[in-house]
């Protein structure tokens, strides 16, 4: 920002910018450890999602959200190839069903017309990865919503702020998840053995359905 004769104008500045790894001679300090953080046991995960009161029903093999029952629909847990991809795929569906009236209230129709599906799994995947880091989920789930890359660079192609749109969108949303059941320390610090042992997919309250009009 520069200010001459009481006129205030903005303008961009170029830095080049190195990673510590590029640059010889650096503190150790700029080379920090990473942290080693435990896994949320999928068992707390549960009992963390419990507190949500969103209900969800079994279906074959399509994890969605169905708008017009307010269910959330989720394979079993051996159609997934580990817990965690399980624990990180709720996620993305309790963050589709804050979408509802009665509780954060979205519709991204209103700004995005055609590209509003898009929209809604672009706030869909950031919710869940910011959520994933609250509950200490690996974040390893990204790749297999690849197949909404297309859809999501012609939704930033024709609007460029879509992303921060969606975004604020997903924080919202999180913020809604994260005040509904709040994540305590004790939770996440739980006995992972015990905790894995103790879930039993059997166990997960459930019902049969055949989900339509879904969001995935």
């Amino acid at each position: 920002m520069d200010q001459i004769a009481g006129v205030t104008s903005r303008f961009l500045k170029c830095y080049t910018a190195f990673n510590a790894e590029q640059t010889e001679g650096l503190h150790a300090r700029f080379f920090p450890q990473p942290i080693e953080q435990e896994i949320m046991p999928i068992a707390t995960h549960e009992t963390w999602y419990a507190g949500l009161d969103i209900p969800r029903i079994l279906t074959q093999d399509i994890a969605c959200y169905i708008p017009s029952q307010d269910v959330i629909g989720m394979p079993p847990l051996a159609a997934f190839d580990s817990r965690e991809d399980y624990a990180a795929t709720l996620n993305h569906e309790a963050v589709h069903a804050t979408g509802a009236a009665h509780r954060v209230g979205r519709d991204m129709s209103k700004r995005f017309s055609q590209h509003a599906l898009a929209a809604e799994e672009l706030v869909a995947e950031i919710g869940a990865s910011i959520l994933g880091a609250h509950l200490a989920l690996p974040p390893e789930h990204l790749h297999d919503h690849a197949s909404y890359i297309g859809h999501w660079m012609k939704l930033l192609k024709d609007d460029k702020r879509a992303f921060l749109a969606a975004a604020a969108q997903a924080q919202s949303a999180v913020d809604w998840l994260l005040a509904k059941s709040p994540v305590s320390t004790e939770r996440i610090q739980a006995d992972d053995a015990v905790a894995r042992e103790a879930f039993d997919v059997g166990g997960v309250t459930a019902r049969r359905g055949s989900p339509t009009a879904a969001l995935s």
